[in-house]
């Protein structure tokens, strides 16, 4: 269980440096057969969706939307053991405050958001996101989690972003 969720975390620090425009050294290693399988149905879900999809590495895909209060979301979906974990990063961690104030707004939102974590990542830096079994994944439910991801997203964003430096 313990390395299941190191990997994610892996997982989740490669995506988000990806977002950034950072891109790893290609892996010689191969995915597992869950990691496969994730990959498998990403491949299958991402045509069909119909958003602009860019793909980082095997494992990991962006879709870019535009919100209000946050002019670029790019949402991020990473494949892995399989989960698919589909999340974005609302502010970097040189722009977070760590105020009282700021860590309130934010646990506040875990609550008011179905199926959504709003948190800090291991970096600082904040994200929306959710974790989603591949194997019961399909078209309908993914696109309501890609959009649920960018509207609170945005939504988030506008809640924390009176306290950013």
């Amino acid at each position: 269980m313990e390395t299941r969720r190191v990997s994610r975390i892996a997982l989740v620090a490669l995506a988000v440096n990806l977002s950034f425009g950072v891109v790893p050294f290609a892996s010689a290693q191969t995915p597992s057969k869950q990691t496969q399988a994730s990959i498998a149905k990403m491949l299958e879900l991402l045509p069909p969706s119909g958003y602009q999809d860019k793909q980082y590495s095997p494992v990991v895909w962006g879709i870019e939307f535009q919100g209000k209060a946050i002019s670029s979301i790019r949402v991020l979906i990473v494949a892995q053991e399989n989960i698919v974990v589909i999340f974005a990063v609302i502010a970097k961690k040189s722009e977070i405050p760590l105020t009282a104030e700021l860590l309130k707004t934010m646990l506040t939102c875990n609550n008011k958001f179905d199926r959504i974590k709003v948190g800090l990542d291991e970096d600082g830096d904040a994200f929306v996101r959710t974790d989603s079994s591949s194997r019961v994944l399909d078209g309908t439910e993914f696109k309501a989690i890609v959009e649920q991801v960018a509207a609170a997203a945005n939504e988030v964003y506008a809640l924390i972003k009176p306290s950013l430096k």
